[in-house]
């Protein structure tokens, strides 16, 4: 492995990883938050073939810390009410917005967060059958959950918003 800055990993494998073995079989990866091979630091690697005379001759991989990628979704929504999450099929948290609530953050399972009665596969089954928004407790408030499958249906992103944003939108919308 080769760093940005040149050092050069000897010994440094990614081969015994399920992400790599994915990217084996010609996919396009984006992987779990998962221990640096290198640091030890949460990292996300992204993996794509590389092809020559129709064949896969390689795999580029590049790799930035998973706080980048939280840092990605954290632009604000709604004024800074809403937040973003991504979850996999588990409903295992992968990265949330900064501004998520407690409960939200890496590797806890929202399905026990949110008071829906559904688990994690069926958010899944739901995000990909329904545009409409789902609506949930969160810490006792409600909100609506957009839910957008993403990762070849591996994991799902959500923006949240409070029920209270969105009757403040709707009031400014309807009094013009």
């Amino acid at each position: 492995l080769v760093d940005i800055d040149g050092s050069i990993y000897e010994g440094a494998t990614l081969y015994h990883l399920p992400f790599f073995q994915e990217a084996l079989k010609e996919q396009e990866v984006i992987s779990d938050t998962v221990p640096s091979v290198v640091t030890g630091e949460d990292v996300n690697y992204y993996m794509v073939p590389v092809w020559q005379d129709g064949a896969m001759k390689a795999i580029l991989c590049a790799v930035n810390s998973s706080d980048e990628l939280s840092e990605l979704i954290s632009a604000p929504a709604f004024k800074g009410n809403g937040f973003y999450t991504i979850i996999d099929t588990e409903g295992k948290v992968i990265v949330s917005s900064t501004i998520a609530p407690k409960g939200f953050a890496r590797g806890e399972n929202i399905a026990g967060i949110i008071t829906t009665g559904r688990n994690g596969q069926e958010l899944f089954r739901l995000a990909a059958e329904s545009t409409e928004p789902l609506h949930v407790k969160i810490d006792g408030e409600g909100h609506n959950l957009f839910m957008e499958p993403m990762k070849n249906g591996d994991w799902i992103l959500i923006s949240a918003v409070p029920d209270a944003t969105i009757d403040m939108y709707f009031q400014r919308t309807a009094v013009g």
